[in-house]
């Protein structure tokens, strides 16, 4: 029996054949990182794979988005991108005390290549790489305590690799 309200009706979905809708349990494991990276299907496993076994991270929450982290890379040209994905890790990083943000960006990006008229003369994998550290110094000039990682996610072949970006000292 759906129910009813004055602005949206409450519907089991069809597929849940035993009269309701299962009950799974609540995770109370807190976290203490934020994962930041692209939604293209073609990287899912390999991202997935990378945090767990790799990073060793078994508890940490997800931010996933087309283009990943380019809203520090592209702030000018697209402000409203950063206000809104800033928004949300400001937010993660004060309401559930984070001490590290992964940030993830990939080799043959459809969303910077769809947004290739915003930098034209750039490499695009060079442009990727510039990003992550765009967005590592932009959490450090705000949050100096809060550990950033970054990392590129390139293919060779059919394999995905992950490398990690780190700042040229001066």
């Amino acid at each position: 029996m759906p129910q009813e309200n004055n602005n949206y009706i409450e519907i089991k979905p069809e597929n849940i054949t035993s009269g309701e809708s299962p009950h799974y349990d609540l995770d109370k494991t807190p976290f203490d990182t934020v994962v930041i990276r692209c939604a293209d299907p073609r990287f899912q496993n390999a991202f997935k794979k990378f945090i767990i076994e790799e990073l060793s991270l078994k508890h940490y929450a997800p931010i996933i988005i087309g283009g990943g982290i380019h809203p520090f890379g592209s702030q000018v040209e697209m402000p409203t991108y950063l206000a809104s994905l800033w928004g949300q890790l400001s937010f993660f990083i004060n309401a559930s005390k984070l001490t590290q943000i992964i940030f993830i960006n990939h080799e043959d990006c459809k969303w910077y290549h769809g947004h290739k008229e915003h930098y034209p003369e750039a490499n695009l994998s060079k442009k990727g790489k510039e990003d992550l550290i765009a967005a590592m110094d932009h959490v450090h000039n705000v949050f100096p305590d809060v550990i950033v990682r970054t990392f590129w996610a390139g293919i060779k072949g059919d394999q995905i690799f992950f490398t990690e970006i780190k700042k040229k000292q001066r």
